[in-house]
């Protein structure tokens, strides 16, 4: 049987598996205040 946290847990990931959506942005976390709040892309040098 699961502790309370791990039943918590659960119910977590399965309600953001339920919930997901597919935006189609590869980088939404890396450019999120682009996304929510207009700001101009960051440019990164990954070389």
């Amino acid at each position: 049987e699961l502790s309370a946290a791990e039943q918590g847990w659960q119910i977590l990931l399965e309600s953001i598996e339920t919930y997901q959506v597919d935006t189609g942005i590869s980088d939404l976390a890396d450019q999120h205040d682009h996304y929510l709040y207009g700001k101009t892309k960051r440019i990164e040098d990954h070389g």
